[in-house]
């Protein structure tokens, strides 16, 4: 009896880990490669009102982080 309650507890855990989705807190790689260049990860909205990721370079343009990121990072190629 102890070993089925002990894999109902196991199930109920996973099930639990499921519903809250991925861990929070890993950066994303084309902020912080446009951190590691000196410039600044800013997040905009657009006319709908969804989030994107700019970089504000130190010449103050701003720039698409991933594209950014996919057109400069040399290690990604």
């Amino acid at each position: 009896m102890i070993k089925q309650e002990q894999s109902e507890t196991q199930e109920e855990t996973n099930n639990e880990a499921d519903i809250k989705g991925p861990v929070a807190g890993l950066p994303n790689p084309a902020s912080k490669y446009c951190v590691d260049q000196g410039g600044e990860s800013i997040i905009v909205k657009d006319q709908n009102g969804n989030e994107i990721g700019k970089c504000k370079l130190k010449n103050g343009k701003e720039v698409d982080e991933w594209e950014y990121y996919r057109q400069n990072n040399k290690s990604e190629k």
